[in-house]
Parts: C-alpha cells; structure tokens; sequence
C-alpha cells in the first residue's frame, strides 16, 4: 500500500523477546502477562538498586587515541559530540586525547510521523578514522 513506510508507531508499554532455532508454540494468557510483570518489577528493582547514579551524566561512547599519533575521527549522523547542539563532522584528536560521543536527537520526518527505514537505521553507529595526514 502506498505510503505505508510512514506510519505512526507508539512506544511498546511491554517487550517481550523470545527466540528459538526450532519451532515453538508460545500462547499468551492472563496468567503468563502477570509472571512477566512480576519478573519485571523484581528485576527493575535489583537492577535500581544497584544502578550507579554517577555514570548517568557520563558520554555513553568515549573514542580515546591510543595510536600515538594524531587522528581524524569521523561519527556518522547518529552520534553526535557530548554537548554540542549540533551534528558535528571531522573531529581531530591528539595522541592521548579523548573524544565523548552522545546519540544524536532523532527528529521526526513527516508530522511527527517516523519512518520506519529510519527508525530501523537509527540503531546503526559507525565510525570512521583516518590519520591526520591521509583524511
């Protein structure tokens, strides 16, 4: 159907994923959603109580030159550098330097309508480096 690629896709209350190399009957009842519940209040609990409350403002990728001479890094348009409003290109880094890479704001396409090719592409990060002479 045209114009399927554009739909509205709310945000899942629940997930919930299974995999398995050969075929499974799986049934769903009232009964099943409540141990899922529970499990997840009992992990969401364990995992709150043990959460490390200073790593929340920290860059959830960091790039640190190891190499020894100075290098070109290059994030694509998912990532962005920690604090900058804005997308960023090259980015040079010293021996020894690091650089701080935040997710990038996804913005929607259409009218607060999302692609889904986007979305789909929104969890691919790649990186690109060069050395300062050869970028």
């Amino acid at each position: 159907m045209p114009g399927d690629d554009f739909i509205v896709i709310p945000e899942p209350q629940t997930e919930v994923g299974i995999s398995s190399g050969d075929t499974m009957n799986i049934t769903v009842s009232k009964s099943s959603l409540t141990v899922f519940n529970n499990l997840a209040k009992g992990f969401s609990e364990g995992a709150a109580s043990t959460f490390d409350y200073s790593l929340k403002d920290r860059a959830p990728f960091t790039v640190t030159n190891s190499v020894g001479v100075p290098i070109k890094v290059q994030p694509n348009h998912n990532l962005r550098v920690m604090g900058s409003p804005e997308k960023s290109g090259v980015c040079d880094l010293d021996a020894g330097q690091s650089l701080e890479l935040e997710y990038a704001s996804m913005e929607p396409s259409h009218q607060g309508k999302l692609s889904i090719l986007s979305r789909q592409e929104s969890s691919l990060f790649t990186l690109t480096f060069g050395m300062l002479l050869y970028f």
